[in-house]
């Protein structure tokens, strides 16, 4: 079979002329080992609104296919659509070819300007046409489109899930020109957003990884599951003036108070123990147990590799009643579907000590074993119990919240087996949402697994809604004392901002960690944020993109010299108020993207 790649983005239109790529040079190649055969399907119909949103597409995907070394590793070909029709290509082996294509179909669009275009038709037309010229290696189709329409995507759905189930098809999306797809993640196995029509590196790395998951193997069948939504910070490139975003476009959020954290459990990059009971509860239900733990490592994509990557790591320890836990599988094991099972199958609980399992010491082992064989990789712990029992010295909470302090997320999975007992407590040691049982499906599973990878930098909070709800952003409070206007966060951190408050929740999360001594050592009643207006006259905005929808209301009706927002609490319940951001001082906080399964980035925070 073969490895396909469709990209369709969304892009903009105004008068401009084609610039041509340079296909003379000498490219650098980093993906040296994927066998795919791929194919870039590139978006130039009006959702894209202008030639030059085109050209900063038709540029990142340049970008893009440079990293790929041809021949017989990776062969492409070449998709594009809306320039007065939809034009395909066979593939081709070499990177100067291809890069006279994509130019080709450049020039195209701005001789013929942009016309509407369909994700359906897009998608029968690679159905049924694929290159006659292709090799038998995995097919994955990456779409990258601004073509985010709800009617669209729906009437795509049927097409690009006969193209996953029948056909083998890896579908990745790329939704551009947003902070996150509405619709278009439900057509791919896995999603990328870029706000930026021009798509940044780490974007692109993230991109190509995945299209090199399954190089040179050669599938009969994908499995198939829920498409999940991976989004990417907004980048704003100012080689020309951004493109405005519409007045009905509102904060990066596909959750009630913000962006929920990625949940593409094949992307990621754990170091998980796994902590399972071995009592008599468990030892006439192994069979059950192993075939279900066993179930849920197979989400997850194995590797002891120690390069950055969307590589994951599992560790088994077992406990019993006794006072120390029994490491079964290490980190450092090789990390194969068949080693793990065959340690789980040898740890069989037979002729096991009476006496209440201790959760405690499993949880403290855990804690050990993941602190001493430290990677890049976020720590988390899946505790599988049966029993529970606090009457002990041993306090299972205790040892929960000692690793919650250390920023290591817990995953419950309560086992509720006729001879178990099913109680609540197990499930109240987990992480805010990440509570199981033992009959949740699978998919729930791969969600739910994926949240632990989802976490802040160390001196980072994360947004937790009702200790339930974890979003992927992270807010730093930076109590220097400075004029709004010269405010700034650290610019060597991707997209850190001034804090965005749209939502209630948010306003009340950061207010919190602002004010309540139990966050911080110095509170203040008064915080700059990330709201603004250019000048006295014009829109107000969140981070200078978004409008401003009217919540939180201004106390005070601001001057035409007011023109940045503060919340403040000097004179009542916390509001919002306006100044000129010259006059006086005030601490702030910061926002940048959590770390999850498709945002790799250095949990030190330096």
């Amino acid at each position: 079979m073969k490895l396909l790649a469709v990209f369709a983005v969304l892009l903009a239109a105004s008068p401009s002329y084609a610039q041509s790529l340079n296909c003379n040079v000498g490219t650098a190649p980093l993906y040296t080992a994927c066998q795919v055969d791929l194919t870039v399907a590139i978006d130039m119909s009006t959702a894209m609104v202008n030639t030059y949103n085109v050209d900063q597409l038709v540029a990142s995907v340049y970008n893009l296919t440079s990293r790929y070394a041809y021949g017989s590793n990776t062969e492409t070909s070449v998709i594009t659509f809306g320039a007065g029709g939809i034009d395909s290509s066979n593939f081709v082996n070499d990177f100067k070819t291809l890069c006279q294509l994509i130019n080709s179909e450049q020039s195209q669009s701005h001789q013929n300007g942009l016309y509407s275009a369909n994700l359906a038709t897009v998608l029968n037309t690679y159905k049924i046409n694929q290159p006659a010229n292709a090799r038998e290696y995995q097919r994955v189709l990456i779409v990258l489109t601004a073509i985010d329409d709800q009617t669209q995507v729906l009437n795509a759905k049927p097409i690009a899930d006969s193209l996953r189930v029948d056909d083998n098809v890896q579908i990745i999306t790329v939704t551009v020109g947003k902070y996150a797809s509405d619709y278009l993640y439900l057509l791919g196995n896995q999603s990328y957003a870029s706000l930026s029509y021009y798509i940044d590196a780490s974007t692109l790395d993230s991109i190509g990884y995945a299209s090199c998951l399954n190089s040179g193997f050669i599938y009969t069948t994908v499995p198939y599951y829920p498409p999940t939504t991976t989004t990417t910070p907004p980048t704003v490139y100012t080689t020309r003036a951004p493109t405005t975003v519409g007045p009905t476009s509102a904060p990066p959020s596909n959750g009630t108070d913000g962006l929920l954290c990625a949940t593409n459990h094949k992307n990621a990059w754990l170091d998980v123990a796994l902590v399972l009971e071995l009592s008599e509860a468990t030892a006439s239900q192994w069979d059950a147990i192993v075939g279900n733990v066993m179930s849920y490592i197979a989400q997850l994509t194995l590797s002891n590799s120690p390069n950055r990557g969307h590589t994951s790591r599992v560790s088994i320890i077992g406990y019993t009643s006794a006072k120390e836990a029994t490491l079964l599988y290490a980190l450092t094991d090789t990390q194969t579907i068949r080693n793990i099972k065959f340690a789980l199958n040898s740890s069989r609980p037979i002729n096991v000590a009476g006496g209440t399992p201790n959760i405690a010491s499993g949880l403290h082992l855990a804690n050990d074993h993941l602190t001493k064989t430290n990677s890049f990789r976020v720590k988390g712990v899946v505790l599988y119990a049966a029993t529970y029992d606090d009457s002990s010295t041993s306090n299972p909470v205790e040892a929960a919240n000692e690793l919650k302090a250390d920023l290591i997320k817990i995953v419950t999975v309560s086992y509720d087996a006729a001879n178990g007992v099913n109680t609540p407590k197990i499930s109240a040691l987990s992480s805010p949402g990440l509570a199981l049982t033992s009959k949740d499906t699978l998919p729930v599973f791969a969600s739910i697994i994926a949240q632990l990878n989802c976490r802040c930098p160390a001196g980072w909070t994360q947004l937790v809604v009702n200790n339930a709800i974890s979003y992927a952003d992270c807010f730093f409070y930076q109590d220097t004392n400075n004029l709004q206007a010269f405010s700034e966060c650290d610019s060597s951190l991707p997209n850190n901002t001034l804090a965005l408050a749209y939502t209630p929740a948010r306003v009340d999360f950061l207010t919190q960690l602002v004010s309540n001594s139990s966050y911080t050592t110095t509170p203040t009643n008064e915080i700059s944020i990330g709201l603004s207006r250019p000048d006295g006259y014009s829109q107000w905005t969140w981070s200078n993109v978004y409008p401003y929808s009217g919540y939180p209301s201004f106390a005070v009706t601001p001057s035409t010299s007011d023109v940045y927002g503060y919340l403040s609490a000097k004179s009542g319940p916390w509001s919002l108020y306006a100044d000129d951001g010259m006059t006086n001082g005030r601490f702030y906080v910061c926002q940048i993207r959590s770390c999850d399964t498709d945002n790799i980035c250095d949990l030190t925070g330096s």
